[in-house]
């Protein structure tokens, strides 16, 4: 009876702090917010987490070593160790970086806690609701940021300074009406997007306030002003309408219609409010910086010196190019209020963003020099340029350090999950569009981290273990096929 009742405790346990651990990544960007002292409250929570979840995980253990995606995550784990020693021991890569490497990947300890505290359907939807929500509350903080911007611009600054330094929020100017809002947390407002169209469509019930939810983080997802949130959002769109398609009965093709054009008149009805209140056009500008990502190369000639015919100088040394952009530009956001004070209208922003990709350039082909030292091994864990500890481009730096090996069992817990998706029988539509939908913001947070390393850090992590924890459920729990 004492061990129903532990084992009672730390089920319940896990799922709560597993739903404050999920909306703290959906809100607070670094989990920075919070902080009992030197602790933040995010690793408070994960360690919690991690120690109440122990006996769930040894009760649960041969279930766990039947589970391909859990071995999948095993096998990265025993590669990443080997990495390590590359890193360390041969190629005395450096440590702190290797650290930081080992740290961000660190997060997969909690796939086997999140297996199973995510055991059933109603606790897949609790945590899908708690995001949304939190999803929400972020997008709500955006436009309240963008107020603050337009119209009370005597009291922002100690906002803009304080978003810095909690690593929640960061700022530039396009206009005076027109601020580039970026929140550490941005990736996450594609739940927010895509969760409210599940619920509707598996009820085939229209909830008002899911719509609600849907235009405003649409609204904020397009206030980023971020090519590479706009391709996470366009491969997360694709995929659902795919699977909606392809998957649902015809009833809940109709509701999927339906929640489509809804969403998009609420995304519409709150972005044209602000165009008309701040008299401003926000469509304009996404659409010219994103088509600069096509003509950046054509038009930056001039900002670019002849690539260096000696190759092997270019893993230690920065081209010329690179180093004047470094110098010159934030290669994502600007940092400072003087550099606010630089980029005061759309044409200067432009340069910047062409001045930007001339370095994204630079990095991607230096790393792709990287890859080529050693493209199956990797080089170890802590490898980097010499001239830039840190870089956008996730997958090249990810083959860089771990080979082209490290990338494909990085990758295998999402691909096993989608082949054992697929082999679901027909009947279990529901399966299959629970596990489609966090499959979509899944490949959606993937193609963000082409350019943002997150899928290496506690918010891309913690959310690829949940995907691989519902995944499971999705495919073992008869239950879902009369949801």
């Amino acid at each position: 009876m004492k061990k129903e009742k532990v084992f009672s405790f730390c089920s319940q346990f896990s799922l709560l702090l597993l739903c404050m651990l999920m909306a703290d990544c959906c809100i607070a960007g670094a989990g920075r917010i919070i902080m009992i002292g030197p602790v933040s409250f995010r690793m408070l929570a994960f360690a919690l987490l991690l120690v109440t979840s122990i006996p769930l995980v040894i009760d649960n253990f041969k279930k766990l070593m039947g589970i391909p995606e859990f071995i999948a995550v095993i096998f990265f784990f025993v590669w990443l160790v080997i990495e390590i020693i590359i890193g360390a021991l041969i190629n005395k890569n450096p440590l702190h970086v290797l650290f930081s490497d080992v740290k961000g990947f660190s997060y997969f300890i909690a796939a086997p806690a999140m297996i199973c505290i995510l055991n059933t359907k109603e606790r897949i939807h609790i945590i899908m609701k708690v995001m949304m929500y939190a999803s929400g509350v972020l997008g709500i903080v955006a436009i309240i940021h963008l107020i603050h911007f337009i119209w009370f611009k005597e009291s922002f600054e100690p906002v803009y300074l304080w978003g810095l330094n909690a690593q929640f929020s960061a700022l530039s100017t396009i206009s005076p009406t027109m601020p580039r809002l970026f929140f550490k947390s941005s990736v996450y407002l594609l739940v927010g997007c895509v969760f409210p169209l599940y619920f509707q469509i598996v009820s085939e019930r229209i909830k008002n306030t899911y719509f609600l939810i849907v235009g405003i983080n649409m609204f904020s997802i397009l206030l980023t002003y971020t090519r590479s949130i706009y391709l996470g959002a366009g491969v997360t769109v694709l995929v659902l309408l795919v699977c909606y398609l392809v998957f649902c009965p015809a009833k809940s093709k109709k509701c999927f219609g339906k929640c489509i054009l809804a969403s998009l008149l609420s995304f519409l009805i709150v972005t044209t409010s602000f165009c008309i209140a701040a008299k401003t056009d926000y469509f304009s500008f996404a659409i010219t910086r994103t088509l600069l990502s096509f003509s950046t190369n054509s038009d930056s000639d001039d900002l670019s010196s002849s690539e260096s015919s000696d190759d092997s100088q270019i893993i230690s040394t920065p081209s010329e190019a690179a180093s004047k952009v470094h110098s010159d530009v934030s290669e994502s956001l600007v940092e400072s209020p003087e550099d606010n004070e630089q980029l005061t209208d759309e044409d200067s922003y432009k340069l910047a963003t062409q001045k930007s990709d001339v370095l994204r350039e630079d990095i991607s082909k230096d790393l792709i020099l990287m890859i080529a030292n050693s493209p199956v091994m990797g080089n170890g864990l802590g490898a980097t340029l010499e001239w830039r500890e840190y870089n956008e481009y996730f997958y090249l730096e990810l083959m860089a350090k771990t080979g082209i090996i490290g990338l494909l069992l990085y990758m295998a817990p999402m691909l096993l999950s989608v082949y054992r998706v697929l082999k679901q029988r027909k009947k279990c539509w529901r399966n299959k569009v629970l596990s489609f939908t966090w499959l979509s913001v899944l490949l959606g947070f993937m193609a963000f981290s082409y350019f943002n390393p997150y899928m290496n850090a506690a918010l891309g992590v913690l959310f690829y273990c949940c995907f691989i924890a519902v995944i499971n459920t999705a495919i073992c729990d008869n239950e879902f096929e009369n949801l």
